[in-house]
C-alpha cells in the first residue's frame, strides 16, 4: 500500500475533520474519471511499497463550502495548481523528484501540463506522462538511474 503521511509531512498531529456542514458537496464522477482514479491508486499502491519512495497524491479540483454563519458559498482549489503531475514520487537517497502524469486511452497531456512538466524539468524533476503501472515502473526505474549518475 503507499505510505500513509505521518505527522511530519501530512496533516498535523490532532487534526480535526470539518463538521459536516462545512464538508465538500459529492460531484458527479463519469467513467473517465473513474478509469483514471483507478490507474492513479495502482500506481500509488504498487510504487508506493517500493522501499525508498515516497508517494504523494495530488488530488486536482475544486470543493465548495457553505458557511453556516454566513450562509455564504465558497470554492476552494485543490492541490499544487494546474498542469501539475498526478503522481509526486520522492526517491532516497538523495531526494530527486519525479512526477507522474497518469493518463487513460489515447489521453495526451493538455498544453498547460506539458508546460508545467517543462518548467519542472528545467529545476531538474524528472517528469513522466505513463498509461499504465509497466510505464510507471520504468519511468521510476529510469529516474533513479538519473539520480545515481
Amino acid at each position: 500500500p503507499a505510505h500513509a503521511p505521518s505527522a511530519s509531512c501530512g496533516a498535523p498531529v490532532g487534526a480535526r475533520a470539518l463538521p459536516q456542514d462545512l464538508q465538500p458537496r459529492a460531484l458527479g464522477v463519469d467513467a473517465m474519471t473513474n478509469a483514471h482514479t483507478a490507474l492513479v491508486r495502482a500506481i500509488q499502491g504498487e510504487l508506493g511499497a517500493l522501499p525508498g519512495v515516497l508517494v504523494l497524491a495530488n488530488n486536482q479540483g475544486t470543493a465548495r463550502f457553505m458557511n453556516p454563519r454566513t450562509e455564504r458559498e465558497y470554492t476552494v482549489r485543490l492541490g499544487l495548481g494546474p498542469g501539475t503531475p498526478d503522481l509526486l514520487l520522492i526517491l532516497a537517497p538523495y531526494g530527486r523528484l519525479l512526477g507522474l502524469e497518469c493518463k487513460t486511452g489515447t489521453g495526451r497531456p493538455t498544453p498547460e501540463q506539458k508546460q508545467c512538466h517543462s518548467v519542472w524539468a528545467s529545476f531538474g524533476a524528472h517528469v513522466v506522462v505513463v498509461h499504465t503501472v509497466a510505464e510507471a515502473r520504468e519511468a521510476l526505474r529510469c529516474a533513479q538511474a538519473r539520480g545515481a549518475s
